[in-house]
């Protein structure tokens, strides 16, 4: 399986703003406390599966479902991974607490994406 999540093209376009002067670099520049600084892609994945049964019965007599299931069964199921980019925390293991906050965030938005919530 192959699969192209589009991240390139999105920190390309980032890294161009940079290149271009319209952004300042973010290790040159020093940035305000609580600055948002955080990237995310969403990713959707489509699963499609289905299959049936078919089985025909021929007599010498006549034939028996000769084009009619007799059982049929489909599934069909979305994965979304979300990537984020951000500033680390000290130490370096993992985000800062503004861009883990912002991945959860986007976690939460994917998880709510097609549900309906009643009030």
């Amino acid at each position: 399986m192959d699969i192209d999540l589009k991240i390139l093209p999105l920190l390309e376009s980032r890294i161009q703003i940079v290149k271009l002067g319209l952004a300042s670099d973010p290790d040159n520049a020093e940035l305000i406390k609580d600055e948002k600084n955080v990237l995310t892609q969403t990713v959707s994945i489509k699963e499609t599966v289905s299959g049936d049964i078919t089985p025909t019965w021929k007599f010498t007599t006549g034939t028996v479902n000769p084009s009619g299931n007799l059982f049929s069964a489909g599934r069909e199921r979305t994965h979304q991974v979300i990537f984020t980019f951000g500033p680390l925390a000290k130490g370096g293991r993992s985000l800062s607490a503004l861009a883990q906050a912002f991945h959860i965030n986007q976690q939460l938005r994917a998880g709510l994406r097609g549900s309906r919530i009643i009030p």
